[in-house]
């Protein structure tokens, strides 16, 4: 089994939110769990053939999540944005 760091994020900013997509091809929506801690999203997935884990710099830190999708391998989180965080955050999908 083997790891995979190098898996496509986009990240989009507009107004007061943030929305990132990652691409997590052969993963089930139960195997995924998101950390958000300030400006960094962590993304751990971990499938039959392979795990998945991302740490990615937001633009801006972020607070909470506003919207999450999972459909076909293309997890999509929508995150509000904040001046401040000072704390670890766990995202339930």
């Amino acid at each position: 089994m083997g790891n995979k760091s190098d898996f496509p994020v986009d990240i989009y900013e507009r107004g007061e939110k943030i929305r990132l997509i990652a691409e997590l091809p052969g993963i089930n929506e139960e195997d995924i769990r998101v950390y958000l801690n300030k400006d960094v999203l962590v993304i751990f997935a971990n499938g039959k053939d392979r795990n998945y884990y991302k740490n990615t710099t937001l633009p801006r830190s972020s607070e909470h999540i506003i919207g999450k999708l999972y459909n076909s391998g293309c997890l999509e989180i929508i995150l509000g944005k904040k001046e401040d965080n000072d704390g670890l955050r766990t995202i339930s999908l």
